[in-house]
């Protein structure tokens, strides 16, 4: 795959986070065998170039929209000259600008990583971001707080993934030789009140006692007095970017970590991961996202600064308590090593497979109208499998395991997935490393295998699940007597059919001369042929077999297909009404796409 990256200020990636972070991901992508791409900017000639073998677009200017719209001819030439599989821009200032260069000029698949929070920024740049985000293909993020900031401003859920991609590996690898500490407490960053400056100043000059390594990367305008003044305490060193020693030196060499921050633009901030991450104890502040990774306490504190006695009291204690101060250090590190891993490249990776590959997931639902088309069929089906812990379900014609993922991720429930087809097997592996956590993965198992005759002894699950799936059986009968049998007694059977008397089967003789006029791509070999159902021949067939209606539910009385063909979160929503008439004044078999079955084996 070819992937271009597009972000501001590469010259700086040795002491600022968004475009270290940037440069991360290419570096993993880059070894996975994929050819990648850099657009960035840079101030002057003598300044830090980034070079990765390949012929790398760099614009000379600051990092402002005014550098990119000025150079929007040679982006589009050289973007026609590489011709990428996947353009991902990173960063608020470029994705509108991207998204509109895109969409005018080129429709690459666009893909989006934003680590910022967007609290600082006009309601209306909110709304566009958000826009661009609805319209792409995915974004990424770095926590759930960024992911809430964008939903609130219009973003869909379901176009944002978490992923923690913002630590270097020797953040993550264990040191092998302990280094004797020489410093009491470290803060470090800008000498601003953002960064919370005037804050160690002040716990530097009541908590005398202590010895205190402040380390400044920029110096600010607003703790100018501060800054001026710390000097002059005894018990504070004072070092300016680049620092007499690395980084992870100095945090491997010091008891406490004291960051007060009032804003930080990336959420979580890069320095709090660092030191959790070196098995530091920090104290933290309650600026917004923090409570996502630190458990108060636990595995480091958080406070509001308002009250400094209080802090300094706490800070003493953690000195003087080496055994509470190192327990809580090697909580930190286990919370670190538990979400930050090379795992999550290989996710994003996977996702670009995604992407150029096609998943039937992605042709399927992957529009406005097909995710809302999926969501309701998932949360309709979840609902009445009503999965918990002890579980052990069934889910016959996994496919991709858009079901099965969205059991194991809301439940403890473990999963077994059966499918015949090897292709879709494979891409639902993919998408299992995308979305499930490693524990998650562990409790959903797939199999390629013929639902005729199940690999199963009789009883083993406690319920069944069918969905999208008898209707490609050569005998789906056997098919049924099939998951009868795996199903232990008092088990639950949720089985989806199409109806014959839905609104395509209806009118399927005018369908099926309609669409033998053009030619129809068949990925899968199953999409070839399948059937519909009578309702009341299926009640009939399992009432015989001791199984035991208990709820029956009608999906779809609007067909599926008009969701994605006007693909609009508005027309959704009237649809959605129409459906919810129809529900409400036809019988259930009546128009209906499918109907759900829910039945208790005696």
């Amino acid at each position: 795959m070819k992937i271009c990256y597009i972000f501001t200020g590469v010259y700086q990636a040795e002491f600022t986070g968004q475009p270290a972070v940037g440069l991360l991901l290419i570096d993993h992508i880059d070894k996975k065998g994929n050819q990648t791409y850099l657009i960035s900017n840079y101030l002057s000639p003598s300044g830090y170039f980034y070079e990765n073998g390949n012929s790398n677009l760099l614009l000379k200017g600051p990092n402002t929209l005014g550098t990119y719209l000025k150079s929007t001819r040679r982006i589009l030439k050289y973007l026609e000259e590489i011709k990428p599989d996947i353009l991902h821009v990173r960063g608020l200032l470029m994705v509108i600008y991207v998204w509109v260069l895109n969409k005018l000029f080129m429709q690459y698949p666009l893909v989006i990583s934003i680590f910022e929070t967007p609290e600082h920024l006009h309601f209306l740049y909110r709304r566009l971001i958000s826009f661009c985000i609805n319209r792409a293909e995915i974004a990424f993020v770095p926590s759930n707080f960024v992911k809430k900031q964008f939903m609130k401003s219009g973003a869909l859920s379901e176009k944002i993934l978490v992923r923690h991609t913002e630590l270097e590996n020797k953040f993550l690898s264990n040191p092998k030789v302990r280094l004797a500490t020489d410093t009491d407490i470290v803060f470090f960053g800008d000498s601003t009140k953002e960064r919370g400056f005037d804050v160690i100043y002040k716990l530097a000059k009541k908590l005398k006692k202590a010895n205190f390594k402040v380390l400044i990367r920029w110096e600010g305008e607003n703790c100018k007095s501060e800054h001026r003044k710390i000097k002059k305490l005894k018990n504070v060193r004072m070092w300016h970017y680049p620092y007499k020693e690395s980084l992870e030196k100095i945090l491997s060499k010091t008891k406490l970590v004291v960051l007060p921050f009032r804003y930080m633009g990336m959420r979580p901030p890069i320095s709090l991961l660092e030191s959790m991450a070196l098995g530091k104890c920090v104290i933290t502040s309650d600026m917004g996202g923090n409570e996502e990774l630190i458990k108060h306490g636990e595995n480091g504190f958080i406070y509001s600064f308002s009250d400094l006695d209080r802090v300094s009291e706490k800070i003493k204690f953690l000195l003087n308590h080496d055994e509470v101060r190192n327990s809580i250090g090697q909580e930190a590190k286990r919370t670190i090593k538990g979400r930050y891993s090379p795992e999550e490249y290989d996710k994003i990776n996977n996702y670009y497979s995604y992407i150029t590959e096609n998943f039937y997931e992605r042709r399927m639902f992957d529009s406005v109208g097909g995710k809302y088309v999926s969501s309701k069929e998932v949360s309709l089906a979840k609902r009445m499998l009503c999965p918990r812990e002890n579980d052990y379900i069934l889910d016959v014609g996994t496919g991709s395991g858009r079901f099965a993922r969205e059991i194991v991720m809301s439940s403890k429930a473990r999963v077994m997935g059966i499918d015949p087809d090897r292709k879709i097997l494979r891409e639902g592996e993919m998408l299992r490393s995308i979305f499930l956590t490693g524990e998650e993965n562990k409790r959903y198992k797939c199999i390629l295998h013929d639902g005729h005759r199940l690999p199963f002894a009789d009883g083993e699950f406690s319920k069944v699940f069918s969905f999208r799936s008898l209707k490609y059986y050569r005998d789906p009968w056997r098919g049924i007597d099939e998951m009868i049998r795996v199903l232990r007694a008092d088990g639950e059977l949720v089985l989806e059919i199409t109806s014959n008397l839905s609104w395509e089967s209806l009118v399927n003789l005018f369908l099926s001369k309609a669409e033998s006029k053009r030619e129809r791509k068949v990925t899968h070999f199953w999409e070839k042929r399948m059937r519909s159902f009578n309702l009341h021949a299926v009640k009939n067939y399992l009432s015989a077999r001791n199984m035991i209606l208990i709820e029956e539910k009608p999906l779809h009385k609007i067909p599926p297909r008009l969701f994605t063909k006007l693909n609009n979160q508005l027309t959704n929503r009237v649809l959605d009404v129409l459906d919810k008439i129809l529900i409400k004044t036809t019988p259930n078999f009546l128009f209906s796409k499918s109907i759900i079955l829910k039945y208790r084996k005696l």
